[in-house]
């Protein structure tokens, strides 16, 4: 088990990571996500021995990593840009890990086989890496990581040069591979895609601090802050007034709970807003976008102060100018005090 606990991290008088911490189980592929410049990367190299916090601690399986060497530590860390070795073919590239612990060449040569197997390159040893397409070395590069077994695997938005017909591809492998190794993952990224798609568990930061923790659904249903909300592409932000018990955006009543917080705005999964004629909210339909099998639906609430709007997934959608009916799920409606 990982255990990062209070690191502080700073440049100058900037903190890269403010207080950040981050527990991953065995087997867990944790996912940390955040904009740029949030500390992510930082804290990927805190953990790998590369950064010295100013303060904190990383402890793996209860042992204080402080004056553990990054060679020591039996972590495998993967960049965005994949730093190959040009001047290595494939096979010697993923060897590379495995020379450096001075394996015998035939232990060598065997898992480097079982590695590109794995990541689906089977004979590409001989290959030069010049002659590789984008996807095919990120698959190197992985490979390179995963041969040694480390104990750990951390990535560093390890699927941001791809095109999307790769990252998509890889978002599908990655997940079968990690599993099937059984491996312990720290997976950095600030794309909600991937982030879904990899994750058990999901922290995301904001500068430098964690903010919000838990599964994709828990965090896309029930986002803590307008910030995580809007940061997880929930378009469905709302400014509410609270009275007594009740938020309301003036077109819409939400009941507020005696034990939460008084709400300073609603947001709304688009799944839960469904075109319906017998809705109680009125509405005009201003956008209908393609999305490849569905239409991303934007309705102008008719009441709204503000002609507010909201979003509708469908695969029937009307065109821009036509009136219609919502149903809202209120259970679905979450409640934001931040």
């Amino acid at each position: 088990m990982l255990e990062v606990s209070g690191i502080v991290v700073r440049y100058e008088d900037t903190a890269a990571l403010d207080g950040m911490d981050l527990t991953v189980l065995d087997g867990e592929r944790a996912v940390v996500m955040g904009p740029s410049g949030s500390g992510k990367s930082t804290l990927l190299r805190v953990i790998a021995g590369l950064e010295v916090p100013d303060d904190g601690t990383v402890r793996w399986n209860g042992r204080y990593l402080d004056d553990v060497p990054p060679h020591r530590r039996g972590f495998g860390l993967m960049f965005q840009d994949y730093a190959l070795f040009p001047h290595r073919d494939v096979g010697r590239n993923v060897a590379y890990g495995l020379e450096m612990q001075g394996l015998p060449r035939d232990e060598i040569a065997r898992r480097v086989a079982d590695t590109l197997d794995l990541v689906g390159l089977p004979g590409a040893e001989r290959r030069a890496v010049a002659t590789l397409s984008g996807g095919e070395q990120q698959r190197v590069a992985l490979a390179r990581t995963l041969a040694p077994g480390p104990s750990l695997v951390l990535l560093d938005e390890p699927l941001g040069s791809l095109d999307r017909t790769l990252r998509d591809r890889l978002l599908t492998d990655m997940p079968a591979i990690f599993d099937r190794l059984g491996s312990t993952v720290v997976y950095v990224t600030h794309d909600r895609e991937e982030a879904f798609a990899i994750g058990h568990r999901i922290t995301v930061v904001e500068g430098g601090k964690p903010v919000a923790h838990g599964t994709a659904a828990d965090l896309w249903r029930r986002p803590p802050s307008r910030f995580v909300a809007s940061f997880l592409g929930l378009e469905n932000v709302f400014d509410v007034t609270t009275h007594h018990d009740v938020a309301t955006t003036g077109w819409l009543a939400i009941p507020v709970p005696a034990s939460h917080p008084r709400p300073v705005a609603i947001a709304i999964p688009p799944e839960h807003i469904v075109i319906d004629p017998a809705g109680d909210l009125e509405g005009t339909v201003v956008e209908a976008r393609f999305r490849g099998g569905s239409y991303l639906v934007r309705v102008a609430v008719a009441d709204g102060a503000d002609g507010a709007e909201l979003t509708v997934d469908t695969r029937d959608a009307p065109p821009p100018g036509t009136p219609v009916r919502l149903r809202i799920d209120p259970d679905a409606v979450a409640l934001l005090a931040r």
